[in-house]
């Protein structure tokens, strides 16, 4: 029970870098676009 928490938080915390990531990438993209 506790390991399937443990899995889900840290899934939680991949999927919130990964679209932290996109945004700073995507961010960076349209501003050498300009």
């Amino acid at each position: 029970m506790i390991l399937k928490l443990y899995l889900f938080i840290n899934h939680c915390m991949l999927l919130c870098k990964l679209k932290t990531a996109t945004l700073i990438f995507s961010d960076a993209y349209m501003l050498s676009m300009y």
